[in-house]
């Protein structure tokens, strides 16, 4: 390919970007046009057969439909193997290559089983005979739904899986994990998961867990940051946070653990994290001054239902007697009383009055 060519792949490359990221449809018909100028000005080259363009188009996170369409019907072609490669690598949105070259008939290297799941048909995916399905596809089947940025393709995923087997590593487990956490499917991977008779997640530990967890409560702030809430939106349950912690490495893990991952739920203004990560077993371990930084967070925040859960603390009753003369102690103590005082909270505010 001579350097004119290479410009124009290029440039091809940057007109698909933009054409997917347009934000109104005008501007994604102005992109579309541009794409449609470029691979159609050097035929010679044979731009959209050129293996840059799936590779480019597979990094951009969930390209519209209607412009995979578009591409495919001007000669592009995206491989399946890539497709599934960037499912694991979690880019949101690569199943809609599938969906697009199952209805066109570009789908000859795309798996039965798969190319069901991604039909409009896709009604009947549970009640379908595949015959012998290979191991590699079971495998691929769960990395693209539970990837897939559809609520819908996890759950008609589940019904099948009860007929499939295959062996997954802890290290494919513990990825698929954080996947689920990042598309808020993590329910349907516990199943999928229960289904197949695999019990690896029984065995993540503490150490393996503890990051997940960590990302899960940043998510359930970033979706809340993200939308026009009322002021009790914070403390829904947070369902990616719940289904992790109820895993036996969760339940393991450490006070301090559990504390900073308190901190964390105050600091990012997830209130409803923090009534879960109260339910773990080591919330009862953490002692009075890793409890005063929690309870002065909520303090300051003014949040007195997280203080009622902290008050609940065994550690909450000992503040005065480990830490009688430091002022930072009688500084938290006041604003509880003050907070609680703000809600009307009598009981809890003679509970912290004695504490002064």
């Amino acid at each position: 390919m001579d350097k004119d060519a290479v410009y124009e792949l290029l440039e091809a490359s940057f007109a698909v970007a933009d054409a997917a990221n347009a934000k109104t449809p005008k501007l994604q018909a102005k992109a579309i046009a541009v794409v449609h100028w470029l691979l159609n000005s050097l035929p010679e080259a044979r731009l959209a057969e050129h293996p840059s363009i799936p590779a480019g188009l597979l990094a951009i996170p969930s390209v519209p439909q209607h412009l995979a369409r578009e591409l495919c019907h001007l000669g592009v072609k995206v491989p399946y193997k890539q497709i599934v490669a960037a499912a694991r690598q979690r880019v949101e949105g690569v199943e809609v290559w599938i969906t697009v070259q199952s209805c066109i008939g570009l789908a000859g290297d795309i798996p039965a089983l798969i190319k069901a799941l991604y039909s409009n048909d896709g009604c009947n995916f549970i009640d379908r005979k595949y015959g012998r399905v290979d191991q590699a596809d079971v495998r691929d089947l769960l990395h693209l739904s539970i990837n897939s940025s559809s609520a819908d393709i996890p759950l008609k995923a589940l019904g099948v899986f009860c007929r499939l087997h295959t062996q997954l590593s802890t290290a494919e487990v513990l990825h698929l994990l954080c996947t689920a956490v990042e598309g808020k499917h993590t329910e349907v991977l516990i199943s999928i998961l229960q289904l197949l008779g695999n019990s690896s997640l029984d065995g993540l530990t503490p150490e393996q867990l503890l990051p997940i967890i960590e990302r899960a409560v940043v998510l359930e702030a970033s979706a809340l940051s993200g939308c026009n809430l009322s002021m009790f939106s914070a403390y829904q349950p947070p369902v990616r946070l719940r289904d992790v912690i109820g895993l036996p490495g969760a339940q393991q893990l450490p006070a301090d653990a559990v504390a900073a991952l308190m901190h964390k739920a105050l600091e990012l203004g997830v209130r409803g994290c923090l009534n879960v990560l109260c339910e773990l077993p080591a919330a009862k371990d953490i002692s009075a001054d890793q409890l005063a930084s929690i309870v002065e967070a909520a303090a300051a925040n003014g949040d007195h239902f997280s203080l009622r859960l902290l008050a609940a603390a065994p550690a909450f009753h000992q503040l005065q007697r480990l830490q009688l003369f430091e002022q930072r102690c009688r500084h938290v103590v006041k604003a509880v009383l003050q907070c609680f005082f703000d809600a009307g909270q009598q009981q809890l505010i003679v509970m912290c009055w004695c504490l002064l």
